[in-house]
């Protein structure tokens, strides 16, 4: 039981993460002092995602707006939900919706996450793991920057780091 950082008295029921330039504080609260908290301005029983999203795509005109998203014909193979369908009830019908939706769902994310990476916690057992292929990824992109301005030799040293990360990576999978 963790015990809330403003009072200390009672049960925290409340989690507050902040990151603010890559560094992470957290705040635990009760229901009490998280109804007073700055930082908690608005009530989760008036936070309405339907008007969010209604938001996002209201404030421009239907003409204005991508094709994409005026069209019924797009919709989930599996369970047949259409883009009007989610922009509708503010609820996609299953898992392989986020597939089906994907272009549409992916500038939505980046504007409500400021990114559309999973930045949340990781599971113990795969940590390790999700690290060493978000690095290959960054050592992937700047071994490309390095070709692109012509910086052989560092692309050669990138190019060993790679092959030293996905090494590390075929062992793990491995195990």
């Amino acid at each position: 039981m963790v015990k809330c950082n403003v009072c200390g008295k009672k049960e925290a029921t409340v989690k507050i993460v902040k990151v603010i330039n890559g560094e992470q504080t957290v705040t635990h609260l009760c229901e009490e002092c998280a109804k007073s908290h700055q930082d908690l301005n608005f009530s989760p029983v008036s936070f309405n995602l339907s008007s969010l999203l209604t938001d996002f795509f209201g404030a421009e005109s239907k003409n204005s707006m991508p094709k994409i998203y005026n069209s019924s014909a797009l919709s989930c193979s599996k369970c047949g939900l259409t883009w009007n369908g989610f922009k509708s009830r503010s609820r996609l019908g299953c898992d392989e919706c986020y597939n089906a939706f994907r272009k549409q769902l992916l500038p939505l994310i980046r504007r409500l996450h400021g990114t559309v990476e999973h930045q949340g916690q990781i599971p113990h057992s795969k940590k390790s793991l999700i690290q060493k292929s978000k690095s290959l990824k960054r050592m992937r992109m700047k071994l490309q920057e390095a070709i692109v301005e012509e910086r052989f030799e560092d692309a050669a040293k990138i190019r060993d780091q790679i092959k030293q990360i996905e090494t590390g990576l075929e062992v793990e999978k491995n195990e």
